[in-house]
């Protein structure tokens, strides 16, 4: 009996160290990269106004410079649309991965800023005009100017509605889309799955050893156990984000890339730390127990 118990004991905290190890990572990533408020944060940090321009000029040829100052500012003078925009389509983006909405549809109304970046390009134009500019009559120039802001507004539509299915985004990708919800959806229920198994695991080891000291401290060392073996895996981790390699289109997108990487080492930190934490906790239980058994016997054998 007692060599059943102890297999027993040993098996359910390999299991509980493996499944509480498991569920601090998988309580990180929902709470990161699946949690669209983080992916919201991590976005407002990066200064697309920047990174844009940089992208821009990298892209465009010596002449077409005055593309990468107009989008520039335009996206300076716009970030609160900006802003609201890009939250809509994360919200709508993780609703639809999430399987709470059955289509993606990305709805943009786009009348004010294609009029602001006319606006701005034609600044940029009568900064640097070209040398036959200058011969051309006002009546003329203002001629010119209108026609460029004409062209500029015609290519760009007043609003932009997508709809993502196969058609709009190619058979490829659609696919590969479909199986990254497939996957968050498998993620989901496998977290639910984990956290009612590792509660199993523990109720197990309260019912094979019954007495409270040995549970806090049969748990507490699981649990200590476990943070160690995650703070192993950070230190790897850590050093896989020390070695991102660059995009080689801007320095401040590469800036917001490693920081992006370590705000998520960050947050698997605090589940670490958390999980250190409780076992400290359950081992302070079981020492304090302990101690007040051990007076108890004293007391009574005093007596």
């Amino acid at each position: 009996m007692k060599i059943l118990k102890g297999t027993m004991l040993v098996l359910t905290g390999l299991l509980l160290l493996i499944s509480l190890t498991c569920l601090g990572l998988f309580v990180t990533l929902n709470n990161t990269i699946l949690n669209p408020n983080f992916i919201l944060k991590e976005i407002n940090k990066l200064n697309i106004s920047e990174v844009t321009g940089e992208v821009v000029q990298v892209q465009l040829s010596s002449e077409s410079q005055i593309y990468s100052s107009a989008i520039k500012n335009t996206i300076e003078q716009e970030k609160i649309w900006i802003n609201q925009q890009i939250k809509q389509i994360v919200f709508d983006s993780y609703a639809y991965l999430k399987g709470s909405e059955d289509q993606l549809n990305i709805y943009l109304s786009l009348a004010e800023i294609k009029q602001k970046f006319s606006d701005n390009l034609v600044n940029e134009f009568l900064k640097f005009p070209p040398p036959e500019f200058q011969y051309l009559t006002e009546n003329e120039k203002d001629q010119y100017l209108t026609q460029i802001k004409a062209q500029i507004q015609a290519e760009i539509p007043s609003q932009y509605h997508l709809t993502i299915n196969q058609e709009s985004i190619g058979t490829e990708n659609m696919n590969m889309l479909l199986q990254i919800k497939q996957l968050i959806s498998y993620f989901q229920v496998s977290l639910l799955i984990l956290i009612a198994f590792t509660v199993l695991m523990i109720v197990l080891i309260t019912l094979i050893l019954r007495k409270i000291r040995r549970i806090a401290r049969m748990i507490g060392i699981i649990f200590m156990i476990s943070g160690i073996v995650s703070c192993i895996g950070y230190l790897i981790l850590k050093n896989l984000v020390n070695n991102i390699p660059s995009t080689g289109l801007s320095a401040l997108l590469d800036a917001w890339i490693n920081e992006f990487a370590n705000d998520l080492l960050f947050s698997f930190v605090i589940t670490v730390l958390t999980i250190l934490i409780l076992g400290a906790i359950f081992l302070i239980v079981s020492f304090v127990l302990a101690r007040s058994a051990t007076r108890v016997n004293n007391a009574s054998q005093i007596d």
